[in-house]
């Protein structure tokens, strides 16, 4: 019974917590979770003065990276708020993504994000373009994120584009950090900028791990075979 709570806050310090849930399972299509997602403060139609939240709803369970995945147990719904949070109204369309894109095997496909990307495949020609993340993995390949263009006026339109990203399994970057797993939740993006240069960073859960104190022993076994000499042939 995931569900989505509710705070307020007038300084990110103090805050006052609903003791109720605002969101929670009640549909066909989200009967067992109401996982995670994001907020735009628009409604569902691009105009400002209300709140929607975008989020997986889940209808099939147990969900995990190491099981074959089911289609159709994690979709995309909405759901708009004019009170400032307080109440919520699924919409009609819901789901307006019923799953992944069905050429692909995947190991997961949640937890949607939102943003504009300034150097993003069409942001040149369209700067204002809005971009939807949904992290998850595709099967014996890569953890990855499947992105979309959304359409700012209409938030239940989405058109996939392609994978970000094609990192392989467990990609260990150095000899003193974790792998980069078989699958990825909460994918979000920032950019960074100084005077002169930008630089765009992906925040991401990664799951499917090789456990540290292992990577870390076959990061020394290779460096120790890398010193060691070799006969000539």
């Amino acid at each position: 019974n995931i569900s989505w709570g509710h705070a307020i806050s007038p300084d990110l310090v103090s805050w006052a917590i609903s003791t109720d849930p605002i969101l929670t399972p009640a549909t066909k299509y989200d009967r067992l979770g109401v996982f995670t997602g994001c907020l735009q403060a628009t409604d569902a139609f691009g105009q400002p003065g209300a709140l929607t939240a975008i989020y997986t709803s889940v209808s099939h369970l147990p969900i995990r990276y190491t099981l074959p995945y089911t289609l159709g147990s994690e979709s995309l719904s909405l759901a708009v708020s004019q009170d400032g949070g307080k109440t919520w109204e699924r919409q009609t369309c819901n789901p307006f993504l019923t799953g992944p894109p069905p050429h692909l095997n995947v190991t997961g496909w949640r937890d949607p994000f939102i943003t504009t990307w300034a150097e993003g495949p069409l942001s040149k020609h369209t700067p204002s373009t809005l971009y939807g993340f949904v992290s998850g993995g595709i099967s014996k390949k890569t953890p990855t994120v499947f992105v979309y263009t959304v359409q700012a006026t209409d938030l239940s339109k989405w058109e996939f584009i392609g994978p970000l990203i094609d990192v392989g399994l467990n990609l260990h970057p150095s000899r003193w950090s974790g792998d980069y797993g078989l699958n990825w939740e909460v994918a979000n993006l920032m950019t960074l900028t100084n005077d002169t240069t930008s630089r765009d960073f992906i925040i991401m859960g990664a799951e499917g791990c090789v456990p540290f104190e292992s990577s870390n022993q076959d990061a020394a076994q290779e460096a120790r075979r890398r010193r060691e000499p070799r006969g000539q042939f």
